[in-house]
């Protein structure tokens, strides 16, 4: 077999011969490893080599270890290697096209319409360059005028398409359908269809009548696994159901995924449910 030689041009000094050995070598691993020491050399050899596995690791390891003598190297780091996500910037065509995706995966449907109450707030406001807090958005919606919904103001109506993308229906917690009220953000049919949905779904033993197609309307829900051990078991309650949810990370690529109906009654006598998931490489 003839000799094979790829020859790279790297600028960046913090990318030393050892740090980009040790990258070269993580990608032979199931999980990266990274020493403390050798942290920057690894994020920059990461960086050349589009390593993105690699570059979370390094990150979590100088998140382990900010201490007041390496708080200026990891913030020039920081400065030369991250970048921004402009929410403000995202075409309402691209959200819209987002929210409704089968393939979305948010912690629950509260998460989402959080993130585009946010994005809505920074349309209105393109001269505040800082995201503010969620509590600084619902008191701007709350203060406009009580005439009619900001969805049904003139201002509010361009944006109908990407909270009619959002399984409202979906968030189900008390205190969260008193924030859909008090904002005064969505038109009254649609708060009233929610609700009634929410009862019709009570009264009928918790049988989602209205809500028939599942790529489309079932009710979303996710786990994040960020912390050792890489596993997470959460019970989700909906309509007076309880569902299991478990998720186990094996190494980089594998994981296991697991879901039940818990009925009180009979605990020992689970009804499994099978699910599908879609992973996306990072």
């Amino acid at each position: 077999m003839p000799k094979v030689t790829i020859a790279l041009e790297i600028s960046d000094q913090d990318v030393t011969r050892f740090a980009f050995a040790v990258a070269l070598k993580n990608m032979y691993n199931s999980e990266s490893e990274v020493n403390e020491e050798d942290v920057l050399g690894i994020l920059a050899a990461a960086e050349v080599l589009q390593f993105p596995s690699l570059f979370q690791k390094c990150i979590q390891v100088m998140r382990r270890s900010i201490y007041p003598t390496k708080v200026c190297s990891y913030y020039t780091a920081g400065c030369k290697l991250g970048s921004q996500i402009c929410l403000r910037d995202l075409p309402l065509e691209l959200l819209q096209k987002v929210l409704k995706s089968p393939r979305l995966f948010t912690i629950n449907e509260f998460c989402l319409l959080r993130t585009a109450l946010y994005w809505v707030f920074l349309q209105q406001n393109p001269k505040i360059q800082i995201i503010p807090s969620y509590n600084t958005i619902l008191t701007y919606f709350s203060s406009l005028p009580k005439t009619c919904a900001f969805l049904e103001r003139e201002e509010g109506q361009q944006y109908m398409a990407i909270f009619q993308a959002l399984r409202l229906h979906g968030i189900t917690s008390s205190r969260h359908l008193e924030e859909l009220w008090e904002i005064n953000f969505f038109p009254l049919p649609w708060l009233t269809r929610i609700l009634s949905d929410h009862y019709h779904a009570l009264e009928n033993g918790g049988d989602m009548a209205f809500q028939a197609d599942f790529n489309t309307q079932a009710v979303r829900f996710g786990l994040m696994l960020t912390q050792e051990p890489r596993y997470h078991a959460e019970v989700i309650s909906i309509y007076g159901f309880f569902f299991e949810l478990k998720a186990i990370k094996h190494d980089a690529s594998a994981y296991s995924f697991y879901m039940k109906i818990l009925k009180a009654r009979i605990p020992s006598v689970p009804i499994y449910v099978t699910f599908s998931l879609l992973f996306l490489s990072s």
